[in-house]
């Protein structure tokens, strides 16, 4: 706890990358594993000299400090440095948590495996909804996308580029590069190098283009509901509505690929959310915050906004539609033709509004929390629970869309089987009263008893037919009655 050594007098002549500590010189003491623990102000300008130094040292400088040097150093820090967090990092290689390297709060082998393993299974998830997606747009459209209507054809540019997301999440922590420095990561999985880094590095980012085409097909929403564009106008304006999330989704991924910043996460490789490598004298969390930070939060905005606009125009009609259709009913100038028109439309725009809604609830799930991840200008000060439920939603976003897509035609499917059901429920009803003529009963006799005989048949003002659901299989006249109402012929 003495004098800092002097950086000057560590001299490494090797041109050679070592590791940043010598592990021969391991410290094992509580004390030394818990740096920066001193609260007190003291008279070395640690952040111009010691610090940028130490820095230097790490990133830059080809020599090597003991880890006595580096535990005397570090007694010297208040805790509040942003050196403390870099210090905690690397203390697995001077013998700290038993040489295990602690990440993202996850301090258990069991806790880093899961880390690894959980965006595998979501990612995977995510990877096989897409791919649904994608060739169910293909299918009957002659393998042209101009054959294609708008909507679908944002929803596959969605897909595709949640497709190389989904990869690279699959991939998980493969690609990192397996030393730093001459030294061992200690990254559960790592099994990469520098270039297999920047591939997922750069798909990833490359992912984030999806997002983009989130924020237009909110604007999609705003051009149908809001100003009722039809197909053959939103054709003319698909240049207009590809172009944007296209440059943006591409430019920001090779803007970053030429800057050299993919590298180690943790949980894959992309741009850091704080110094982990040598940086050139550029500050990570401006590059961070202005290839994701800024873009999401734009997207996120567009998204919520373009929805909400939606959302109150629909009610707007809908109440104007209400006040139209009691006007129409006390003075009686009302059609047939016109109410089913006017009703069609409204349950059309309801369908088109609540898929909007589905689409940005999809997007809701995924992406603010790796928003919120990497907004923080910390990432160690992120609670290892939080990382878990990151890993599980914000590769999900491929499953979820696909959740969103087929949903109306599942829907309509399991509505069509339950009326062919009911239906045939009648039939056999029909069927059974046929075989039973004297037991069917009287349209001018039939009602609901009052009170039963000793017998169980029914009273007086009444027919002998006992409607049992469990003597006919079913309420036949309720039944039929609800079923003619839905259109299915039961005569």
């Amino acid at each position: 706890s003495g004098t800092p050594p002097d950086p000057s007098t560590i001299q490494n002549t090797s041109n050679a990358p070592e590791p940043i500590f010598e592990e021969n010189n391991a410290v094992n003491d509580f004390e030394s594993c818990s740096p920066c623990k001193s609260s007190e102000s003291n008279t070395i300008d640690v952040e111009n000299t010691l610090p940028s130094a130490m820095m230097k040292k790490i990133f830059d400088y080809d020599f090597t400090a003991s880890c006595g040097q580096f535990v005397q150093f570090l007694a010297n820090v208040e805790s509040k440095r942003n050196i403390c967090p870099l210090a905690q990092e690397f203390g697995y290689l001077c013998g700290c948590n038993n040489g295990q390297r602690t990440y993202l709060g996850a301090d258990t082998e069991a806790k880093r495996a899961a880390l690894a393993w959980i965006p595998r299974v979501t990612g995977t998830l995510s990877l096989i909804g897409s791919i649904l997606i994608t060739l169910d747009v293909f299918k009957g459209s002659r393998r042209r996308v101009a054959s294609i209507d708008m909507h679908k054809q944002l929803v596959l540019g969605m897909s595709i580029f949640d497709i190389f997301s989904s990869i690279a999440w699959i991939f998980s922590t493969a690609p990192i590069p397996t030393e730093f420095y001459g030294a061992d990561q200690k990254i559960y999985g790592a099994i990469g190098n520098e270039r297999t880094c920047t591939a997922q590095g750069f798909f990833v980012q490359l992912g984030l283009t999806s997002a983009f085409y989130n924020a237009v097909l909110s604007v999609y929403y705003v051009l149908v509901i809001g100003y009722n564009f039809k197909e053959h106008q939103l054709k003319k304006a698909r240049f207009a509505l590809h172009l944007p999330p296209l440059v943006f989704g591409f430019g920001l991924a090779f803007l970053a690929l030429g800057m050299g910043l993919y590298d180690n996460s943790f949980l894959y490789c992309h741009v850091p959310p704080y110094e982990i490598k040598k940086t050139s004298g550029i500050k990570y969390e401006h590059q961070l915050r202005d290839l994701t930070v800024v873009p999401i939060a734009i997207v996120i905005c567009i998204v919520f906004a373009n929805m909400t606009w939606v959302y109150l125009v629909v009610r707007r009609r809908e109440s104007r539609g209400n006040q139209w259709r009691m006007s129409t009913a006390v003075s009686g100038n009302n059609t047939d033709s016109g109410v089913a028109r006017r009703s069609a439309d409204r349950r059309l725009q309801l369908a088109v509004l609540w898929q909007g809604l589905s689409y940005m609830g999809a997007f809701c799930v995924s992406w603010p929390l790796y928003f919120g991840a990497v907004a923080h200008e910390d990432a160690t000060e992120i609670p290892y629970g939080y990382w878990v439920v990151g890993v599980m939603l914000m590769p999900l976003q491929g499953f979820l869309n696909a959740l969103v897509y087929f949903r109306p035609r599942l829907v309509q499917q399991y509505q069509k089987r339950k009326k062919e059901r009911e239906a045939h429920h009648v039939g056999q009803c029909r069927a059974r009263q046929q075989e039973h003529p004297a037991e069917r009963p009287s349209e001018t006799t039939y009602s609901t008893p009052t009170a039963t005989s000793a017998t169980g048949g029914a009273t007086a003002g009444t027919s002998s037919y006992s409607d049992d659901p469990k003597q006919w299989g079913c309420g036949s006249r309720f039944l039929s009655s609800q079923m003619s109402k839905e259109g299915v012929d039961v005569e």
